[in-house]
């Protein structure tokens, strides 16, 4: 034990100084675990704001199930939008109108050709002859782009128009 007293008597100066160098490294340590311990406390409290004194696991089950949720309605909207695409193709979607005059001994553009076209290019052509004895209506069948009766230029030129309208 004497040595002991005796050591401390001979570096008294140096202990207290070691001592004093330790102080101050703590001090700063714990100065410097002081901000870290903010800016977690900061980003806890943003992140946890709104939950009404929630926990950190009933925050995250939660966010879960809304994430979880979110993906099921995705997924639900995306089969839609594929049925409702499948649909679409059925729906007429290209039309075009030709007027014109197949008679030399009339005036105007009385006659006309209508093409009703789907997505497959697939519909009717609608034709109206018009002249002074009268007029006649026609409506031939189009399956992809071609009717199994036979068309005049107009009408293949208005479903031309059609199919070129069409988003194919």
């Amino acid at each position: 034990m004497e040595f002991v007293n005796q050591f401390i008597s001979l570096y008294s100066n140096e202990i207290i100084l070691a001592t004093f160098l330790l102080a101050i490294i703590c001090i700063i340590m714990v100065s410097i675990n002081s901000f870290r311990m903010r800016k977690i406390n900061k980003r806890y409290y943003r992140m946890m704001h709104g939950m009404e004194n929630k926990n950190l696991e009933a925050m995250l089950i939660s966010h879960l199930d809304a994430l979880n949720e979110g993906k099921a309605i995705l997924k639900k909207q995306g089969q839609d939008l594929e049925a409702f695409s499948k649909q679409l193709e059925t729906t007429i979607q290209g039309v075009a109108m030709l007027r014109y005059n197949p008679f030399d001994q009339m005036g105007g553009d009385q006659s006309f050709s209508i093409a009703l076209l789907d997505g497959r290019g697939d519909g009717i052509v609608l034709t109206s002859l018009y002249s002074r004895e009268g007029s006649a209506v026609f409506a031939k069948p189009i399956v992809d782009k071609q009717s199994k009766y036979p068309l005049s230029n107009e009408e293949q030129e208005a479903i031309k128009i059609a199919f070129g309208k069409l988003n194919v």
